[in-house]
């Protein structure tokens, strides 16, 4: 797998917001397209800047 390809996690996705990883958790679920892996949960970067795309287009 090409590490481009990686999942993120909620502490990466955090990292990448600016975000407390406790902003992340009490928000993805209204945000962000996600995947549960067990009881892990992962974001895929790509659909995670889509979804920041659609969101500063609609302001």
């Amino acid at each position: 797998m090409n590490p481009d390809d990686a999942l993120w996690t909620i502490a990466e996705l955090a990292h990448f917001l600016r975000k407390p990883k406790s902003w992340v958790y009490d928000n993805y679920r209204d945000l962000f397209p996600y995947y549960k892996i067990g009881q892990q949960v992962r974001f895929d970067p790509a659909e995670v800047r889509a979804a920041l795309r659609d969101v500063s287009a609609e302001n």
